[in-house]
């Protein structure tokens, strides 16, 4: 009988298959899946990056031109009753000097200062926060 099976292996296959080359086989399926998941990853975070600096740069455009003391109050309204709930990464307003805007709470968005701080260490604590 192995003999009648091994004739029929080769008869549909060319060559006879051993157990090592089907592991072998296996393996090099799994490397192959393996690296192109791990490729797919890197090239997924690298457009998601992309992505959200493009959005943080539009939304530091927005905030620039409607910080301007001659902005129109309405569209100052919708920036804020609108565009500022949507931002979900760290943000503090800063001055044309870089110096953070007051009161801290108003101007800043996803970022905790401790309430019990002075004026004068929030806005160092600010500054920290700026550099990184």
């Amino acid at each position: 009988m192995p003999s009648l099976s091994k004739k029929i292996l080769n008869k549909y296959f060319w060559l006879s298959l051993y157990k090592w080359q089907i592991k072998l086989g296996f393996i090099a399926a799994a490397f192959i899946i393996f690296m192109s998941m791990i490729l797919y990853t890197f090239w997924l975070v690298d457009s998601l990056m992309k992505r959200e600096q493009t959005t943080i740069n539009m939304y530091a455009s927005i905030f620039k031109k409607f910080s301007d003391a001659n902005a129109n109050s309405e569209d100052l309204f919708f920036l804020i009753s609108n565009i500022t709930p949507a931002i979900t990464f760290p943000m503090i307003s800063t001055d044309k000097n870089d110096i953070p805007n007051k009161p801290y709470e108003l101007y800043t968005k996803n970022i905790y200062l401790d309430s019990t701080l002075s004026e004068k260490e929030k806005t160092r604590s600010s500054m920290i926060i700026l550099k990184k």
